[in-house]
């Protein structure tokens, strides 16, 4: 079905070196961090979101998709509600007005398509309701903004969030209720 979609938007084949980005091992799978860097309409988006459609579908996790602008995430949205069509989830926006009262997403939710300040609040969100490690993936569209003076800080600050919800340490923490102290972290890690 996700051929399908891409083929009538023009798409019939990867470029080679989307083909081996895809290819390396553990990234389709969600083993590996993948950090593509190509010219502008040059095809990076394309891998993000084979990426984010098979993670979503073969995990059941939810899949983030943080983007800079309200005019992107739009465009992105009508792609991944045409991708999951068909499958147990859907896309939700978290965009502009649409997100105004943030309500965490429900299990058919399969992708939350976020500009960055709000995809950090959905991330405050599932943090403080415990349900973080129901994030299954983070795509971050436009990575370079961590350096914008106005914005940066609040992707700096879902990057790090993240990083550290998914250490060792911190499902410790969040996970019992009640703060760990080091050395028991230190412990269960080893």
């Amino acid at each position: 079905a996700a051929l399908a979609v891409y083929a009538r938007r023009g798409v019939r084949r990867l470029h080679g070196w989307q083909a081996r980005c895809l290819s390396l091992p553990g990234v389709l799978y969600g083993e590996r961090s993948l950090v593509v860097q190509a010219p502008t309409s040059g095809g990076k988006g394309l891998v993000a979101e084979v990426l984010l459609f098979r993670r979503v579908v073969a995990t059941g996790r939810l899949g983030i998709l943080a983007l800079p602008f309200v005019s992107l995430c739009a465009e992105k949205l009508a792609l991944m509600e045409e991708l999951l069509e068909g499958t147990s989830r859907t896309a939700k926006a978290y965009f502009g007005s649409k997100g105004d009262r943030l309500q965490p997403p429900g299990a058919e939710v399969g992708v939350a398509v976020c500009t960055f300040e709000k995809a950090n609040a959905l991330v405050n969100l599932l943090i403080e309701e415990r349900r973080v490690e129901q994030i299954g993936m983070l795509v971050v569209d436009e990575l370079h903004m961590i350096t914008d003076q106005q914005r940066g800080h609040v992707l700096e600050l879902l990057l790090t969030k993240l990083r550290y919800a998914s250490s060792g340490y911190a499902r410790l923490r969040f996970a019992g209720g009640q703060e760990a102290d080091q050395g028991e972290a230190a412990a269960a890690a080893s």
